[in-house]
Formats: structure tokens, C-alpha cells, sequence
């Protein structure tokens, strides 16, 4: 071979490794989930988009403080931004106790909530000088603002500081949760977050010269068309950020198991067989996906609301509710028990039921609460479609008998599904050992459970 046209391969080939080393998990693409490049790709497109507009935002921002006005003051833009920083540092103590373990069950969801709250956090800080910009777009001396438009600007600052804060718990959780996902069950965390780390750097750095020389483009415009300009791009940025987010998640083929995404395993195998990780994916955040979620909203607008709460059921109160019956049953091995609650609604007419599972503690805790969830998924479609076939006067203002709750929860609990009545016919299995079975089979991880 010529070595001289090797140069070249060469030349790449060392680009490529040293880039490898910089930026991607040690043993890429084998050290991660087939995920990872698409995931990867859209988060620094949207990275990249954050940083521009967050230059746009910056240089607003030293305008309404003040920044170029002579008789403004330092000590005046120190005030404003402690302010609005003590305002997002309480938020996000407030937001992390509130919410909790719910970043584990659904981090893709928390990590959409977290790039709209970028999103509208941007936006104000974009804002909110224009209140104090005369009309030339010029930044008013502290003598020549109102006090209504100085409190005015420091109220939305805060708003704004509120967002990021709530972008930093939820982004910052989902974030430490896709991690242990791409890790491959945490062996190589270190490295993946490392990486990630040096890819948002890289992301930053290109978006903030890009955002500086946009500036410098504005500044250079004429002042009456400046704003006009500044938030035609802010706009379109934005655009292009939701879209990134959107593909990313989309892109995330998670194996871990919450209830909305059991709910639906179990539906479907009812109907067939267990979607795969890169099934529901494709399902997850689709049109068909918000068209099921609507479709139950209207299932509860016609008067046919189903709850399912982990927790036992609140015997201590002797006297239930007013039209209020309850019927129980227990798993024949004593690892769970279901209780269903039905009653008229508070307000409207129809039913509202609740299904309380509690489950047993000790070994398998993840096989239990997992089998419990898709009883209680199990028992919910039977309620409601047993609604459905007896909707009448009664049902519309909310009366149920205590016999007909437990005829509905003996009914459910026909058939191989949850215990064996049969061992001849099932040969010992039951639908849900062969819903446990093919769990594994497509994929899922059976050992992470996040049902709460």
C-alpha cells in the first residue's frame, strides 16, 4: 500500500480516537445501550440551543440592571440578583421534598417538564427588561423607572429563578436516572457521566460563541427593529430546542417498569403478547399514546373514575361514607390484598372507586408489588366495563350495592389469570407466570420496579 495516500486514514483515525477519548464512554459502542448515539445526539442539539438563548437572555438581563447607565448602581443589580437567586434555591429545597421518588418511575416525563420550564425560565428573563427600556429601547436611568415596573422586574426575576430551579431537581434527577440506564446497571456510571459532562461543556462553548457573535450582529442592527429580530430567534430556537427534547426521549428505550407502563404491558398482553422496550418506546409520548390518555379522561367524564393507591385501606373509620360499599380479597399466598372502595362522586353523577393494594414486605418485594399492580389493572377494566353493562339510573347517581362489588371482584378473579382453579387445564401456570415469563423474554428489567 502507499503510504503517502495512507496519510490521510491515518490522520483520521487518530482524530476520531483522541475525539473517542474526549467524548464518548470508554468501549463505545459496545459499553452502552443501542440508545445512547440517538439520545446523545439530540440532547447537544438542545444543549446548544439552550446556550444561545441563554446568551440573549444574559445580555437582557445586564440591561435591566443597569449595565452601561451611569447612574446606576452595584450594589442596586447585587440586591436584584440575590433576590432572585434566594427565590430559586427555596423553590428547588421545596420542589425535591414534594416530589421525591417519582423521578425513578418517570424520568422521561420529568425531563420534558424540566426543558419547559427552561424554556419558560428563558422567556422571562427575556421579558422582564423590557420593562425598564424606554422607547428606543434604551435601558432607563433609576431615576426615570416607576417603582411598579421595578417590582414588576424583580417579581418576574424571581418567577424566572423559580423555573431553573425546578429545572435543576427534576433535569438533575432524570438526568442521574438515564445514567444508570445507559450504564448497563451502574458498571460504568462513572465514565458515562464523566463523558456527559465534557459533551455538555463542548455544547456550551460552540453555543456561547455562537451567541456572541448573534449579539454582536443585533447590536449592530438599528434599534427599533432590534427587539423585533432578538425575538424572531429566541423563538425559532426555542422551536428547534422542544423538538431535540422531543426526539431524545423518544429515542430512550427504557427497561425499567412504572405503573402507567405496566398498566399498558399488561392491556396488551391481555390482547396478545408483551411489547418489547423498543415497542413501547415507540408507543410512549406518541399520538396513540395521548389519544389512550385522553380516552381514559373521558372514561372519568362520563362518571367512571378508578383509582389504584398503594396503602392500606382506612379501616380505623367504623362508618363509611354515605353510599359507600367495600368488598375485599387476599393473594393465596398472603402476598397481597386488594380492597375496592365504590361510592357516588363528589361532585357530578357516576361512581368513583378506589382499589387499595397493599402488599407484603420481605423478599421479592419487586415480583409482589408487580403482581398486585397488574391484579388491581386486572380488576379496574372489569369494574368499568361491568359500569358500562349495568349504566342506568342507579349507576348515573352513584348506587352500588355491597353484593354487586363483590360479585365484580369474584368475576375478576375467574380463570387462570392470578391463581390456579385448575391445575389439569393450566398444567400449574397461571397468565400472569406467563406475563412474568415474557417480561423477561422481551427485555424488561423485572428488578427495577417503581411503583409507589
Amino acid at each position: 500500500s502507499d503510504p503517502v495516500g495512507g496519510r490521510p486514514s491515518r490522520s483520521r483515525n487518530v482524530l476520531y480516537r483522541l475525539f473517542a477519548a474526549a467524548f464518548l464512554p470508554q468501549g463505545y459502542p459496545d459499553s452502552v445501550p443501542a440508545d445512547y448515539s440517538a439520545f446523545q445526539l439530540w440532547d447537544t442539539v438542545q444543549g446548544f440551543c439552550s446556550y444561545v438563548r441563554s446568551m440573549l437572555t444574559s445580555h437582557a438581563l445586564l440591561k435591566g440592571v443597569g449595565v452601561g447607565v451611569e447612574e446606576s448602581s452595584a450594589l442596586g443589580a447585587v440586591f436584584v440578583f440575590l433576590v432572585r437567586d434566594m427565590s430559586g434555591q427555596l423553590a428547588g429545597v421545596l420542589f425535591a421534598a414534594v416530589q421525591g421518588t417519582g423521578f425513578d418511575a418517570y424520568p422521561k416525563q420529568w425531563r420534558l417538564f424540566a426543558d419547559t420550564m427552561n424554556n419558560v425560565g428563558l422567556m422571562i428573563d427575556l421579558m422582564a427588561p423590557q420593562l425598564l427600556l424606554d422607547e428606543n429601547g434604551a435601558a432607563d436611568g433609576p431615576g426615570e423607572r416607576s417603582r411598579s415596573s421595578e417590582n414588576l422586574f424583580l417579581t418576574l426575576l424571581c418567577c424566572g429563578r423559580v423555573c431553573f430551579a425546578l429545572v435543576g431537581v427534576a433535569g438533575g434527577a432524570s438526568r442521574s436516572a438515564l445514567t444508570y440506564h445507559f450504564s448497563k446497571d451502574g458498571r460504568n456510571a462513572a465514565d458515562i457521566s464523566g463523558k456527559e459532562g465534557s459533551q455538555e461543556t463542548l455544547a456550551s462553548l460552540v453555543g456561547m460563541l455562537a451567541g456572541f457573535y448573534l449579539l454582536k450582529t443585533l447590536d449592530a442592527l438599528e434599534r427599533s427593529i432590534q427587539a423585533q429580530v432578538q425575538w424572531l430567534v429566541f423563538s425559532l430556537l426555542t422551536l428547534l430546542h422542544m423538538y431535540s427534547n422531543y426526539r431524545a426521549v423518544r429515542s430512550l428505550q427504557l427497561v425499567s417498569l412504572n405503573a402507567s407502563k405496566v398498566s399498558h404491558l399488561w392491556t396488551r398482553f391481555s390482547a396478545g403478547q408483551v411489547p418489547s422496550p423498543a415497542d413501547y418506546a415507540q408507543y410512549e409520548l406518541s399520538p396513540l399514546h395521548l389519544y389512550d390518555w385522553v380516552r381514559e379522561k373521558v372514561n372519568v367524564g362520563k362518571g367512571r373514575k378508578i383509582d389504584i393507591v398503594f396503602g392500606e385501606h382506612p379501616l380505623g373509620e367504623e362508618e363509611e361514607a354515605e353510599g359507600q360499599v367495600t368488598a375485599s380479597l387476599s393473594d393465596p399466598d398472603g402476598d397481597y390484598g386488594i380492597t375496592l372502595t365504590l361510592g357516588p362522586l363528589a361532585f357530578g353523577r357516576g361512581v368513583r372507586g378506589t382499589l387499595f393494594v397493599s402488599v407484603r414486605e420481605g423478599a421479592q418485594e419487586g415480583r409482589r408489588k408487580l403482581k398486585a399492580y397488574c391484579h388491581a389493572v386486572h380488576i379496574k377494566s372489569w369494574v368499568i366495563r361491568s359500569l358500562e353493562a349495568r349504566s342506568g339510573p342507579a349507576i348515573k347517581r352513584g348506587r352500588i350495592d355491597e353484593e354487586w362489588a363483590s360479585y365484580i371482584l369474584l368475576k375478576a378473579d375467574e380463570g387462570d389469570v392470578f391463581r390456579r382453579h385448575d391445575r389439569k387445564i393450566s398444567k400449574g401456570w397461571t397468565w400472569w407466570d406467563r406475563f412474568w415469563r415474557d417480561l423477561k423474554k422481551k427485555g424488561w428489567a423485572r428488578d427495577k420496579v417503581y411503583i409507589y
